[in-house]
């Protein structure tokens, strides 16, 4: 669980576990604006204006999708234990 979305919370974490040439699809939120500086390729979309930037293809749609399953069916559960956090998210990911 990350505990806010400020860039020096948001940055080193993307830092650790992902690959520094990953290619990586967001929105315009301020936190990610020094992805490029750091090494990855970064396109961005602007929700304001659209889902989908359609001149480079960007957006955030699949992990989205991902995000409002996952948050559906920890609500179906009401709630997952700290300690079962781990498993849970191993068989949402398998099932996905």
């Amino acid at each position: 669980v990350i505990p806010n979305k400020e860039a020096n919370t948001l940055l080193p974490i993307i830092q650790s576990q992902v690959a520094s040439s990953s290619i990586i699809w967001t929105d315009e939120h301020r936190s990610y604006a020094r992805l490029s500086q750091m090494g990855f390729t970064h396109g961005t979309v602007c929700h304001k204006y659209e889902f989908v930037n359609h001149h480079t293809g960007v957006n955030t749609q699949a992990v989205e999708s991902f995000h409002n399953s996952l948050k559906l069916e920890i609500k179906k559960k009401k709630g997952v234990f700290t300690s079962e956090r781990e498993i849970f998210l191993k068989e949402f990911l398998f099932f996905f």
